[in-house]
């Protein structure tokens, strides 16, 4: 069967000091990460570059106001061949206007978290907050920096050293589970699915290439 072909999208990691992310709850009846914590995002509109999407979901569905050209790139994921629904999404860095106030649309989500990344990780390891691998892996990406301005010079450095480039997951089984494999596993190649190449000096080859499903969430292995 022919993979469905990926929809363009957006996500928007919001950040404020001390350094905490905001989430979303999307609604339980969702066809797509329902009851997931997810950065708020969506596909683009007619017309949107990737920002300009980030910057109108932000709105839609947290009440936030910022520029499109606000928006810092950090990351590029594609949904794994296999899946039925299936995005290509750009990932941006945007600060916390002050004076604003972020709070889910009612309608697509439902609950709202202001959290630390390192707090968010933890909370999905204890089976207490639900989140894809994408938003998993990024969570723990975003705890290794320090402070918002040491979130904001790994994306300009990560910009400028051109490592901004797709990651296409492929899923195979795993010691009697599931496991997502990232391009710079070992058995990436020969697993089944879509792949895509990786650069061979990325900074994240030194990371873990797989995240595992265990007990209903998602582990980095």
């Amino acid at each position: 069967m022919t993979p469905a072909v990926p929809v363009p999208a957006a996500t928007v990691i919001l950040v404020r000091e001390p350094l905490e992310v905001l989430l979303l709850r999307r609604h339980q009846k969702s066809s797509f990460m329902a009851s997931s914590f997810v950065f708020p995002g969506g596909k683009l509109d007619a017309g949107e570059t990737p920002a300009q999407a980030g910057a109108r979901e932000l709105r839609e569905e947290a009440g936030v106001q910022v520029d499109a050209d606000a928006l810092t790139p950090w990351a590029h994921w594609i949904t794994p061949s296999v899946e039925p629904r299936r995005f290509d999404v750009r990932f941006f860095l945007a600060r916390m206007p002050p004076g604003q106030m972020a709070a889910h649309d009612a309608e697509e989500t439902t609950a709202e978290l202001w959290t630390s990344p390192a707090a968010a990780v933890a909370a999905q390891a204890q089976g207490t907050l639900k989140l894809p691998p994408p938003t998993l892996r990024t969570l723990e990406e975003l705890a290794a920096c320090a402070d918002v301005s040491a979130l904001f010079e790994e994306a300009r450095a990560r910009a400028a050293a051109g490592e901004i480039v797709p990651i296409l997951p492929k899923f195979a089984p795993f010691e009697g589970t599931l496991a997502l494999l990232l391009p710079w596993d070992p058995d990436y190649a020969s697993a089944a699915g879509e792949g895509l190449p990786f650069p061979e000096r990325h900074r994240l080859r030194a990371t873990p290439s797989r995240i595992v499903l265990r007990d209903g969430r998602w582990w980095n292995r």
